[in-house]
């Protein structure tokens, strides 16, 4: 019966993915497999034959991906934390051919798969920064530079500030045009963290579980282990941090869960590194109602996440924890 069970269960998500069957994947265009993979990564999809198939295909089509299709192929990878370093070291190849031609967008996606992945891989990042430092312009979108800042942040790349100087240079004559909440959060996340911070060998994410896009209820947002500097460490744009602080406060309300728990982990970063006063006035009681009106978006890892950084944010958690602790009881009412 079990394996009756297993045997029903490719079709099902051969049917969910449109697909007829897996010959069919033997046929996708980079294109198709590239839609194919995001889809099976959203949905979640366990079945091996069908990641096997899909692997396969991508790996028979390798010269014929575009930069952009190699950076989503490792991305996807990430998304659902699937480690197979055959298949990784054989796609990179191609990355390291083509990394003259990667676009910034191109190159964050590709350092978020990494992060996700917990890779570090030194020498293909030297080999992207030069075309990518060319890149970065007073024209580049704010989405791209933040998630490439944030990925860089996690996993703790050596040339984090050599990119840093560039994108500060890029958005700083335009931060009154950053309003998002999703990119201000990354941003300030990943220029709160001091520079020595996860560069002593592995990688230290700061999130375990991030997609890093933002379009559920911030799966780009889940929390993990982050361990904060002492105080000792040199946090060498302060200015634009605080910056990107007013600019939180005064567009608090494009924030989303995520976006929120990001926040609070950067803010606990700067107080625990003794820069209480770079926050704004008036941006813990901002940050307080919007947090206020959207306990029902966190997911439970973000709860366990969000009640840990308040721990060094006590005015914030003397506000907020017990209105969380409310929220967590409730929706616990039906566990037996």
């Amino acid at each position: 019966f079990a394996q009756s069970k297993l045997a029903m269960a490719s079709p099902v998500v051969l049917r969910q993915l449109g697909l007829g069957s897996l010959r069919r994947i033997y046929k996708l265009d980079p294109t198709e497999l590239c839609s194919t993979l995001t889809d099976a990564a959203k949905r979640r999809v366990n079945d091996k034959q069908v990641w096997d198939a899909l692997l396969y295909r991508a790996a028979l089509l390798r010269g014929e991906l575009r930069p952009l299709q190699l950076a989503q192929v490792v991305d996807t990878l990430g998304r659902v934390r699937r480690h197979d370093d055959a298949f990784l070291d054989y796609m990179l190849h191609e990355v390291r051919v083509k990394s003259k031609s990667f676009n910034v967008r191109d190159t964050a996606l590709l350092m978020n798969g990494f992060a996700k992945l917990a890779v570090r891989d030194e020498l293909l990042t030297s080999s992207l920064l030069p075309s990518l430092l060319r890149r970065i312009s007073g024209k580049t979108r704010y989405d791209d530079l933040a998630l490439l800042a944030l990925s860089l942040t996690r996993i703790g790349d050596p040339s984090r500030e050599t990119i840093f100087d560039r994108i500060v240079a890029s958005i700083t004559p335009r931060i009154d045009a950053v309003n998002d909440g999703h990119t201000l959060s990354l941003l300030t996340c990943a220029f709160a963290r001091p520079p020595l911070a996860g560069q002593s060998g592995d990688v230290a994410p700061l999130f375990a579980l991030d997609d890093g896009e933002g379009q559920r209820p911030p799966v780009g947002m889940d929390a993990s282990e982050e361990e904060v500097d002492d105080g000792q460490n040199r946090i060498p744009h302060l200015g634009f941090v605080e910056a990107l602080l007013l600019q939180c406060e005064r567009h608090m309300w494009t924030f989303r869960a995520g976006d929120v728990l990001h926040l609070c982990l950067a803010l606990s970063v700067l107080v625990r590194n003794g820069h209480e006063d770079l926050l704004p006035s008036r941006l813990l009681k901002r940050l307080e109602r919007r947090m206020e009106s959207l306990h029902f978006e966190f997911l439970p890892a973000q709860f366990v996440r969000l009640l840990e950084v308040l721990a060094s944010l006590p005015d914030l958690e003397r506000r907020c924890a017990s209105k969380l602790l409310d929220e967590v009881a409730y929706r616990m009412r039906d566990v037996t």
